[in-house]
């Protein structure tokens, strides 16, 4: 008989109770948890960093082998938030990456990853950017070197928070092929998602039903996506409110686009689709102006061309933008509610209280269920907590422009809801949309234009 190398018997702690479980060697199991506020719970108690408030938890395996230290020195954990003593996002500023010379900052991709063999390097897809700068990477690329860090110490186990995120649907599956792969070599995983659709594959599947995790799960399947065209479908004659006109970024040799032109006009609201590497969020960095080669292209907002007699500040004013990195950036000591004002600035500062429409800030609060925890600290909740705040922070602004840059990533299914069924009710005829996701079965159905940059060559 297989020793496990954990072992519960009618555990409990915050949110969780009665759980008998184990994880032995080769085995691979996907826990989904709702909003994932239980995530931190269970990986602590699974390394040895919480204990149970009732029942028991154990390390047979380890103590058979009368391994030396802490649970913790023979697992390992990749948390859904990307701050370490290796590397931090805090340390640098939000839109670096896009920044020649800024961008070469920090740690490289091979430093960060270490011992990390060639099979995870290729697995992995990682090579190519072994001397690239972390801060240069995109949020999937920063996954994958996280896990391939992870991987390359040669775990008894791993304890993985939504390891797929931001990867585009190939790399999710080729990531998840790989840590199965290497369970069937002994490896023992446990994945924390928000839903099952999350992480694909063959699995051993918890699912936690109010305090209790249950066997099995049911997959949301949405059915087949819409095929996502080149060029929008039907010719649009309200006003333009963003315009590319032949725009082309590289870096070095290197084009991510060449030759662009895309018209967004009032009313449209767009799905952009397209791989990791593709252009999404350049595309959507310098609309917002976070990107320095926007001043060296005819990009237009609203018929004023960037740089021509605006500051910065107010080309954004009828703008609102929403990505992944925001999440890694902001750590400002605000509230839940004050966070979501800061949208109104565009900042990370909240704005005078005369500019907050109090009536619309307390609908989005309750819409988005956050009324519980809207005015505790950010800073002391949960990834999805936080992840929803700062989607709520780029919606709260009714602006003429809005840029959402996967906003879906890291929320659980009834987040997704709300912030789709916000957006449907909320969105005025006057007022233009680019909804930016590698998932296209989660899109919103009334989006009405579609654009897949993988179909075009650059």
């Amino acid at each position: 008989m297989t020793v496990p190398l954990i072992a519960l018997k009618q555990a409990s702690a915050p949110g969780i109770s009665d759980w008998t479980w184990d994880l032995k060697p080769g085995e691979l199991h996907v826990l989904a948890m709702d909003r994932g506020e239980r995530w931190a719970t269970v990986s602590d108690l699974l390394l040895g960093r919480r204990p149970p408030l009732g029942g028991a938890i154990e390390w047979p395996a380890l103590e058979a082998r009368r391994a030396a230290h802490r649970p913790a020195d023979h697992i390992e954990h990749v948390p859904f938030a990307s701050q370490s003593r290796a590397f931090s996002t805090g340390d640098y500023f939000l839109g670096q990456r896009y920044h020649a010379g800024w961008a070469d900052e920090g740690p490289r991709v091979g430093e960060f990853i270490g011992t990390a063999d060639g099979f995870l390097l290729d697995a992995l897809e990682l090579r190519p950017l072994l001397n690239r700068s972390l801060i240069s990477l995109s949020s999937g690329q920063m996954r994958r070197a996280r896990l391939a860090r992870a991987l390359g110490y040669n775990p008894l186990a791993v304890i993985l928070e939504d390891p797929l995120a931001g990867m585009d649907a190939s790399r999710r599956t080729r990531a998840a092929e790989l840590l199965a792969q290497l369970c069937a070599g002994g490896l023992a995983a446990v994945v924390l998602v928000a839903r099952h659709e999350d992480f694909s594959g063959p699995a051993m599947r918890l699912t936690l039903s109010g305090d209790r995790f249950i066997h099995g799960h049911s997959l949301e399947h949405a059915g087949a996506p819409a095929k996502t065209p080149g060029a929008q479908t039907a010719e649009s004659v309200a006003e333009p409110v963003l315009e590319f006109n032949k725009v082309g970024v590289r870096y070095g040799a290197h084009f991510i686009v060449r030759d662009f032109s895309w018209t967004i006009r009032r009313g449209d609201r767009w799905h952009l689709a397209g791989g990791n590497g593709a252009g999404k969020s350049t595309l959507l960095a310098l609309a917002w102006g976070d990107h320095p080669q926007v001043f060296g292209n005819d990009i237009r907002l609203f018929g004023r061309r960037r740089g021509e007699g605006q500051t910065l500040w107010e080309a954004r004013e009828p703008i609102t933008w929403h990505a992944p990195e925001v999440h890694a950036h902001f750590h400002e000591h605000l509230s839940v509610r004050q966070t979501i004002t800061t949208g109104v600035t565009g900042s990370f500062t909240p704005p005078p209280p005369e500019r907050v429409d109090r009536l619309r800030l307390e609908a989005l609060i309750d819409h988005f269920a956050l009324m519980e925890m809207a005015d505790k600290p950010y800073r002391q909740q949960p990834a999805p907590i936080q992840r929803m705040a700062l989607v709520g922070r780029a919606l709260f602004k009714q602006a003429d422009l809005i840029l959402l840059d996967e906003p879906h990533q890291g929320l659980a299914p009834d987040d997704r809801r709300r912030v789709n069924s916000w957006l449907e009710k909320d969105l005025r005829p006057h007022q233009a949309l680019v909804f930016a996701t590698h998932e296209a079965a989660d899109r919103p159905a009334w989006l009405n234009r579609s654009l897949n940059l993988d179909e075009i060559s650059a």
